[in-house]
């Protein structure tokens, strides 16, 4: 016998009527559907012992939930700040609608190189041990399965600082934007 909320968790579940299954997708992958997820990727095709390439996340008045990705071949620091007090933006960089049938567009803008007074209060950092050496190079990558939701109308600093030289960078940020925080 079921009780009453595992009735209505049933009976919110959409059943596919050509298969007769239950089909069930994560609530990101539902903002797919909805044109609410997006995506950025960059690519860093060299960066030295003690070099940086910084990114610049400027929420918008939506809490932002993001899922960032970094892969490397060569020993590289990754660090996130918060509060950054920043005076030039940078380059904007594109940001796509992972659902091509959307028109949506995010409210949330991602810069490269911009620039800061004061980088914020250090929330993240995380080491990629790759290896530039040869005969073999050894990549490594940070993958948070887990997403970080981000606050509103805040400027968030991506740092990666390389630590030793000829590193390659592969940097995606996977967002979807909500107008109030559920935690």
């Amino acid at each position: 016998m079921i009780n009453k909320l595992e009735q209505a968790f049933l009976n919110s579940l959409k059943r596919e009527e050509q298969n007769n299954f239950l089909r069930f997708i994560t609530f990101t992958h539902e903002q797919a559907h909805f044109g609410n997820l997006f995506e950025m990727h960059e690519y860093i095709a060299d960066l030295d012992t003690d070099s940086t390439k910084v990114y610049h996340i400027k929420t918008g008045e939506k809490y932002l939930h993001a899922i960032l990705t970094a892969k490397s071949i060569g020993l590289v620091k990754a660090e996130i700040y918060e509060g950054a007090t920043i005076t030039d933006d940078g380059t904007e960089i594109t940001i796509t609608n992972m659902n091509r049938n959307s028109s949506k567009i995010s409210v949330a803008k991602i810069y490269e190189t911009p620039t800061a007074t004061d980088n914020g209060t250090l929330i993240v950092e995380r080491h990629l041990l790759g290896s530039t050496s040869n005969p073999s190079k050894v990549s490594s990558s940070i993958k948070e399965d887990a997403e970080r939701i981000y606050k509103p109308e805040t400027s968030y600093l991506i740092v990666f600082t390389g630590e030793e030289d000829n590193c390659k960078i592969d940097f995606d940020a996977n967002f979807y934007e909500v107008e109030e925080d559920n935690s």
